[in-house]
This record gives structure tokens, sequence and C-alpha cells, in this order.
């Protein structure tokens, strides 16, 4: 649901920057550079945070702080802002590189943390071979929403996925082990 819903907005994202913000090729260019760039900055500080927190907690907060940039950019695409909307995106593509960071960095260690002992490997594969179904099919969601009902639809969707998505991850909370707990069982191998 999350990578499905993270590729139903992203997919159509250069189209709607160019078709709907009216944003040059370098615009474009560089706002999805600027959001590699913060999302590279923030992969180590997240590992560092997340060794004394719990994973779906950090990644239920990142999903539904996208949740809420998803839902900017259907706003901004009903707005029809043109280049005003441009500097929204900024902040918004910064905003979605920390996110990423919070949420690759959470996702596979929580994979790893709930995996029974010996199989943690098999489940990140599983993990990501599922991530890559997500694409392909958010990828051609997305393709359907936005030719047939427009990119208000498409990052709506995203939004509403990233709510369903975040809430359910708050609620498996219960069942991963505390920090302190893993660190012990580090410590009796």
């Amino acid at each position: 649901l999350l990578f499905f819903g993270i590729n139903v907005a992203f997919m159509p994202f250069p189209l709607f920057l160019s078709q709907s913000l009216k944003a040059t090729n370098s615009q474009v260019f560089l706002i999805n550079l600027a959001k590699s760039i913060v999302d590279t900055f923030f992969y180590v500080p997240m590992g560092h945070w997340m060794v004394r927190r719990r994973g779906l907690g950090l990644q239920a907060q990142a999903i539904a702080a996208r949740a809420v940039l998803f839902g900017l950019c259907a706003m901004l695409a009903f707005a029809q802002a043109g280049q005003r909307g441009l500097l929204v995106i900024v902040l918004v593509q910064i905003l979605n590189g920390v996110t990423w960071a919070a949420i690759s960095v959470s996702g596979p260690t929580v994979v790893a943390t709930l995996a029974s002992k010996g199989t943690e490997a098999r489940s990140i594969g599983t993990y990501n071979a599922v991530l890559g179904l997500a694409g392909i099919t958010g990828n051609l969601a997305a393709g359907y929403l936005v030719q047939w009902q427009g990119y208000v639809v498409s990052f709506s969707t995203a939004a509403v996925m990233m709510v369903l998505t975040a809430g359910l991850m708050w609620g498996l909370r219960r069942r991963e082990p505390s920090p302190e707990s893993r660190s012990l069982s580090t410590e009796a191998l």
C-alpha cells in the first residue's frame, strides 16, 4: 500500500511540474536533484535515530508527513498555481527527501527485526520484491488516474493511501521489539 501510493504520486510528478506548474526542463531537473541531495544527506542521521527508537513509529510519522505533502501537490494542481507553485514544490521535495530517508532506512530495519531468526535476508528480499511489484502497479495506476481523472485525483489518492498506511504502521508498533530488547538479544549472541 505504501509503495503503491508513493508511485501513484511520483510517476506523474515530472509531468505535473512541466504541464501544470509550467516548470522548465532545468527546473524539473533541479527540483528532483534537490530531493536526492536531501535524502542522501539524511540517510545516516536516520540510521542513528533508528538505534534508539522503534522503526514503525518513525515510518508511520514519515508516511503521515507524506500524506500532507501529497495533499499539497493535489491543492497546487487544483489551484492551477502555475509557476507560483514552484516555490512550494521545492519545499515539498525537500521534505519528501527527509521522509524518504526515514522510510528507506526504517523499512528494511523493521522487516529484519520482525523476521524470524535466520530468515532476515529472505524477508528483506521478499520486501524488495513487493516494492518492485508496487512500483509496477502504482505506475500503471498513476498513468490511468492522470489520463482519465487528472493530477488532483492522482495526488489525492496517494495522500489517502499514505494516511491509511500510516495508521496501519502505527497500529503495528506493538509487535515491534523495543530498542532495549533488541540490544539485549544482540548481547546474548
